[in-house]
């Protein structure tokens, strides 16, 4: 919207007009109008941001903290699709915009740690996922009865139902 940012003796602009000075002639006295525009940010699943109001033709430097378990901020967006990134340092804010959240999963190494018996490779899994079973390790004398999510034994990984949220060694 618009608001008066105050009153010139010019038409120019330059030349600012208070009203405390006092009126000793006949004066024109021209309004600056300045517009004001609106960030929306649509946080995509992260936590919410605050709408903001900017003066039309500046840039805004202001908060656009969001954060979302398990992912990192790419950055935000002009479109729904994520395909364009607005950079807040060299695009001023000249309309009301809406910027969407672009998000991305952290990976996480999931380590299989067979305790003597034959080596089982490790696997990346993204966040909130499940990682897939490999093929049971061997050792002689022994037989393999699963992966656990202590070095113990005690609680069994359920790779139908367990998923990753950090770092994971079994």
């Amino acid at each position: 919207g618009c608001e008066l940012e105050g009153w010139y003796t010019d038409a120019s602009l330059t030349n600012k007009w208070y009203f405390t000075n006092g009126v000793t002639q006949n004066m024109t006295l021209y309004a600056n109008w300045v517009s004001y525009c609106t960030i929306k940010f649509e946080a995509n699943g992260g936590t919410a941001v605050a709408d903001a109001q900017v003066l039309g033709g500046t840039y805004y430097y202001g908060n656009t903290y969001s954060e979302k378990e398990g992912h990192y901020l790419v950055g935000w967006f002009t479109d729904v699709n994520l395909t364009t990134e607005f950079d807040f340092y060299i695009n001023p804010i000249t309309s009301d915009i809406t910027l969407y959240a672009k998000w991305e999963a952290y990976i996480y190494d999931v380590n299989f740690n067979s305790l003597g018996g034959s080596r089982v490779d490790y696997q990346e899994v993204e966040h909130g996922k499940h990682a897939t079973k490999p093929v049971d390790p061997t050792k002689a004398g022994y037989t393999f009865c699963g992966w656990y999510k202590e070095r113990s034994c005690i609680n069994k990984w359920d790779f139908a139902n367990d998923v990753v949220t950090g770092y994971t060694n079994l």
